[in-house]
């Protein structure tokens, strides 16, 4: 594994649960805030990592979404956010906790915005590092 390469595994454990909840939402599991995060993060680790189910998922994109796996393929799976957000689409907030906005969506990722927001959902797109930091640019 390259220096920069960041398992599945460890880019799911360093996911906030409720992106993990998201991200099971979209392939159609269960979204109980009743199940222990371990679990989540074994149960998403098995179907991701499931050559047949990864098939599925990306026969299902749209060529926009196969474009960016294509680049971040070319990449070594590392692009930073601004240039890939500019490309295919922005990623809107996930913050279910908030009610304000009329136009929030409940559940972001059954109409994702862009190619960006249907990967991130998919779990096949993560940030490194997972929180911004100063004079660090996110990939």
């Amino acid at each position: 594994m390259a220096a920069n390469e960041k398992s599945l595994l460890t880019c799911l454990a360093t996911t906030p649960w409720r992106q993990l909840l998201a991200i099971m939402g979209a392939h159609q599991f269960s979204t109980s805030t009743r199940q222990a995060k371990d679990a989540v993060i074994h149960h998403l680790h098995t179907h991701l990592t499931t050559p047949a189910a990864l098939a599925t998922i990306i026969t299902q994109l749209d060529a926009t979404a196969k474009d960016a796996l294509r680049q971040l393929l070319v990449a070594d799976g590392r692009l930073p956010v601004h240039t890939f957000e500019t490309r295919f689409g922005p990623l809107r907030a996930y913050r279910p906790w908030r009610k304000e906005a009329a136009t929030a969506l409940a559940q972001p990722w059954l109409a994702p915005i862009s190619a960006t927001e249907t990967l991130w959902y998919l779990g096949l797109l993560y940030r490194d590092p997972p929180k911004r930091q100063p004079g660090i640019v996110q990939h």
